[in-house]
């Protein structure tokens, strides 16, 4: 008995030990500084494969503005200004091109696509340090010679159809980003270049386009920072919840064990009463009595501790129906012994029922808080043998309101389900007790017909179990809403209304089955249905 109250209450030891040290609270820290870094390397991972395609581009808008002036210079046949000493007649073109002669005698100078692609890379490379190269394997000048880079790309864009390359390279001591698309022969350039072999659609050569790495960086300055203050920022306000999480739980475990404390020396000091019971019955039964009212004090003390949130609700309500039936036990000692009807043997018996219960009580707790673990692993049981566990918590507490129950299994052999095992006896546990509070409802308002609660297994696509009683039904207006949280048909001091809604959530999504609920002749008729699994093996 001692044992199993202190199981209730105190947190296992190595729980107890983490949060009694502080010391060890920087494990969580570190781990979560841990993955704070890891996230921010990631981001800044990110954010660099983002400059490439910023550079990629801006390289690549440049190249697209470049081939339309080309092609606007190409539709008029090259363009015509006038000679400079930046800008003399080109010597590539034929000797009746390249010149023409204004009425008043000045020279002009025929600028065709490439001449003015080479005139337009050196203002851009003088202006933003970008800078741009019209080159081809097939030359005419031999200033727009290819280098290693550009050869091995114009022959990836001649043999293999690549449509444009972006690399990083080093150049005079400073990074660049290096673009290269190609120049492919259209109509309006053939003009020029059929003479040559050309075919609309070839390549002709391409342009390679550089940027300086700064330039980019400059633009993606201001993300990186961002990163680097949201990350920071995240890292102290989860760091703050959890050094406030942990000591919060700390105190809690404080609070836990000084009770616990306390429960064992009454424990103790009940114990060594009963054993003296017979030399004062009167005295001792009057002192069991005060006893108990302590221990349900420190029960309810204990249940604030260990709730958290909405559980506090759901706890209590599953904790009212066991609860009544471990005070019956102890009205049937009284009366047991009031008519001098208590022996060792039926003393026993009704202290093994009690441990049953708050055994049962105990692992209520476990049930919800595993309910709400997502970790938690499904296992495959028999649905029918879970019903007798629970009957066997209930039966005492059924008889004692004069309800006879009574199990229609119409399953040859066995039947499993997957599922927790824990969270469904709570399902059924709530449909029976939720028959067993209709009964007693009808009962206290004169009703003389006998309790009846009827359990029917069937199979046919999956396992159904129906829950029948004569309970009266429940009334059309409330059938829609039944499951519905914290709705209920009773009192406020007999339910919160979070039974049924429990018992849909478990049926339902963890179990992937259905609930419902209609009236039959003389009472409610909850069903459910299961999937059915066979096991492996």
């Amino acid at each position: 008995m001692n044992e199993n109250a202190n199981e209730s209450i105190t947190p296992s030891g190595e729980i107890s030990f983490f949060f009694s040290y502080r010391r060890l609270w920087l494990v969580p820290l570190l781990f979560w500084a841990f993955l704070v870094f890891t996230s921010y390397v990631y981001t800044l991972s990110s954010l660099k494969e983002h400059s490439l395609m910023m550079a990629k581009e801006e390289a690549r808008s440049m190249f697209q503005l470049i081939q339309t002036v080309r092609a606007w210079n190409a539709s008029h046949g090259g363009v015509l200004v006038h000679a400079t000493d930046e800008t003399p007649p080109n010597k590539y073109l034929s000797e009746a091109d390249r010149t023409e002669m204004t009425i008043d005698g000045r020279l002009l100078v025929r600028v065709n696509p490439a001449y003015m692609t080479r005139q337009l890379s050196e203002i851009i490379m003088s202006d933003d340090q970008i800078f741009f190269h019209i080159t081809s394997l097939k030359l005419v000048n031999p200033k727009n010679k290819a280098d290693d880079w550009e050869t091995r790309q114009l022959t990836a864009f001649e043999k293999e159809g690549k449509e444009d390359a972006l690399e990083k390279y080093p150049n005079k001591g400073k990074q660049f980003y290096r673009y290269m698309a190609p120049l492919k022969i259209k109509q309006v350039c053939m003009k020029c270049h059929k003479r040559q072999g050309y075919k609309v659609g070839d390549v002709r050569g391409g342009i390679s386009i550089n940027i300086p790495e700064k330039r980019i960086e400059n633009l993606m300055k201001g993300q990186y920072q961002s990163a680097a203050i949201l990350h920071v920022i995240v890292f102290l306000i989860v760091s703050l919840f959890l050094i406030f999480f942990m000591h919060r739980i700390r105190e809690g475990i404080i609070k836990l064990e000084d009770l616990s404390a306390k429960q064992e020396e009454i424990i103790r000091e009940r114990t060594t009463e009963l054993e003296k019971l017979n030399n004062n019955l009167e005295e001792q039964v009057e002192s069991e009595v005060e006893k108990r009212r302590e221990q349900e004090q420190l029960l309810i003390q204990q249940s604030k501790l260990a709730s958290m949130g909405d559980m506090l609700g759901a706890i209590a309500h599953q904790w009212r129906q066991p609860l009544n039936s471990i005070g019956l036990d102890v009205q049937m000692l009284e009366e047991l012994y009031m008519d001098n009807e208590l022996d060792e043997k039926e003393m026993k018996t009704h202290v093994k029922n009690v441990m049953k219960k708050v055994e049962f009580l105990s692992n209520t707790i476990d049930d919800f808080r595993n309910f709400y673990k997502k970790s938690k692993k499904k296992q495959d049981f028999n649905p029918i043998e879970s019903f007798y566990e629970i009957l066997s918590i209930l039966s005492e507490q059924l008889k004692f309101h004069f309800i006879d129950i009574t199990i229609v299994n119409n399953i040859e052999g066995e039947v499993f389900v997957s599922g927790f095992p824990g969270e469904f006896k709570q399902a059924l546990l709530n449909l029976v007790s939720n028959a067993k509070d209709a009964i007693i409802e009808r009962q206290e308002k004169g009703e003389k017909t006998p309790g009846k609660i009827e359990i029917i297994f069937t199979k046919e696509n999956g396992v159904n179990i129906k829950v029948k009683d004569n309970g009266g039904g429940i009334a059309e207006e409330y059938l829609e809403r039944i499951f519905e949280p914290y709705f209920s048909t009773k009192e406020d001091a007999k339910g919160t209304g979070i039974g049924l809604y429990m018992s849909k959530v478990i049926i339902e999504k963890n179990m992937g089955g259905r609930v419902s609920v209609e009236n039959s002749s003389h009472g409610a008729s909850f069903s459910i249905w299961l999937p059915e699994i066979e096991l492996k093996g």
